[in-house]
């Protein structure tokens, strides 16, 4: 691929007008690819799934992206379960700052 501006092991990151596609290599164009507006959310989705490891983030987008990317099934499992999980709790209560 021509155009691709990083490229670590199976991943290739490609510009695109409005951000960043992360194509896994090993896995069907449609089927392992996500679309990112950041370059370096782009390089930690990579590392994150490189590693096996669970994200921090609680962007229900950038998990599923994950899971589209990965090509192993036990971590997928792994991402789709927290996606749940994040899902059923709603999103986080805001902290109120106490004046005073």
């Amino acid at each position: 691929m021509s155009n691709q501006l990083y490229r670590r092991e199976a991943f290739v990151v490609i510009p695109v007008a409005n951000g960043y596609i992360v194509h896994n290599t090993a896995k069907d164009f449609k089927a392992g690819h996500t679309h990112l507006k950041s370059f370096s959310v782009a390089r930690n989705l990579i590392e994150l799934c490189l590693n096996k490891k669970m994200p921090k983030t609680r962007n229900h987008y950038l998990i599923d992206s994950l899971a589209r990317i990965t090509d192993s099934p036990d971590y997928k499992r792994q991402l789709l379960e927290l996606l749940e999980t994040r899902r059923r709790k709603g999103p986080k209560p805001a902290c109120h700052k106490r004046a005073g």
